[in-house]
């Protein structure tokens, strides 16, 4: 397949490293990650990359909606080092993985940014159950049938974590008109 990425207007470029697709079973629509190599501006991991989104397109290939942008340093909100991939869908709940070692929740309809989970493996932080030690490499999240509970088991060099992820039904959506 050939890589592609997405520039800040939304401009398609080849070369690029593309890290994930992933189709929405529901719509037939696919989201993509993508992040592009290069001299970017920040600190460690972050100054090697210009930029990084990612976003959903529908079954025809139309973009409906991308969003994200390249972290220059410790991520903010919305932010990725390097987005890794789509772990999995919970409730219309998007989560994609960060090579920082976060996972994002966006709205799978609307690209919203939700929150996190995990905290950032940064430079000068201690280590603690709520981090990976490493890059995150792999992960799913998933709904577990024996008791309702949503998990994500994320992956790193040295092994896999598991975490129970709480409060997702405790997110407000809301709705509005776009004022263009």
């Amino acid at each position: 397949m050939l890589p592609i990425g997405l520039d800040q207007d939304g401009d398609v470029y080849t070369g690029g490293r593309q890290v994930g697709i992933r189709v929405d079973p529901e719509d037939g629509g696919f989201y993509l990650a993508a992040d592009m190599e290069g001299k970017g501006k920040g600190i460690g991991w972050a100054a090697a990359g210009i930029f990084a989104r990612i976003g959903k397109a529908d079954s025809n290939g139309k973009w409906i909606w991308m969003t994200g942008s390249k972290a220059t340093g410790d991520s903010k909100p919305g932010q990725f080092c390097k987005p890794s991939q789509f772990m999995g869908i919970i409730n219309g709940w998007l989560f994609v993985g960060d090579w920082n070692g976060q996972i994002r929740i966006f709205d799978k309809n609307t690209g919203l940014y939700a929150g996190s989970v995990l905290r950032e493996n940064a430079d000068n932080s201690p280590s603690d159950e709520y981090m990976m030690n490493v890059e995150l490499t792999e992960g799913q999240v998933f709904r577990s049938r024996l008791d309702g509970n949503d998990y994500v088991v994320a992956g790193e060099c040295c092994g896999q974590k598991v975490f129970q992820i709480s409060g997702l039904d405790e997110i407000e959506r809301f709705s509005a008109p776009v004022v263009q």
